[in-house]
């Protein structure tokens, strides 16, 4: 080891006094880039292409069947069968109860709201509109929404506005209007 170290040390002596001390700093960069070159970014860059290797195996969460049938049905037809795949007037109670349990277990409380159904004479899907005034923190109400679309595919945000008086407080005055897409009561009172 010794005789490696000190034909090393010859090796430098020997190229720095040819090379002056520019030339020696130089060396030294390219010598000091060539170590990060293998040490950090080589390793860091296969792991990239693996992970992207792996991501491409798996499956898109985001890409499901359209569940209103095939595309050669009618309009009428898909939303016929969409519709049938939609919670009844009754599922409200549940939707809401699974609204306030995901809000408390974000940190977001849901003192109050206001709400309507909204109907039309013919088409099978009614409309449930929600609007929550929400006093909150901005990460707890993202957690809240993101935690209750992803457990109510049936529901849609609508409206979010924010608004904060003094830059100071931690807190944001949130308004929230949610639609509960629902099979339309008279779809309800059908065999």
């Amino acid at each position: 080891m010794a005789a490696i170290l000190k034909r090393t040390r010859w090796w430098w002596l020997r190229w720095s006094a040819r090379l002056g001390p520019l030339g020696s700093g130089a060396l030294a960069l390219v010598l000091l880039a060539a170590l990060v070159l293998g040490a950090d970014i080589v390793p860091t860059h296969l792991a990239v292409l693996r992970l992207r290797s792996e991501l491409s195996r798996q499956p898109d969460p985001g890409v499901r069947p359209s569940p209103a049938g095939d595309p050669g049905d009618s309009p009428l037809e898909q939303v016929t069968k969409f519709s049938a795949l939609l919670e009844n007037v009754r599922g409200i109670p549940g939707v809401l109860a699974r609204m306030h349990r995901l809000a408390a277990e974000s940190g977001v409380a849901l003192p109050e709201g206001a709400f309507k159904m909204v109907t039309e004479e013919g088409n099978p899907i009614a409309r449930y509109q929600m609007t929550f005034p929400v006093k909150a923190r901005y990460a707890d109400t993202r957690s809240f929404v993101r935690a209750v679309l992803q457990d109510v595919p049936s529901l849609a945000l609508d409206e979010l506005s924010f608004r904060r008086d003094d830059a100071n407080t931690p807190l944001l005055e949130t308004r929230l209007r949610f639609t509960l897409f629902l099979r339309a009561p008279e779809e309800d009172a059908r065999p």
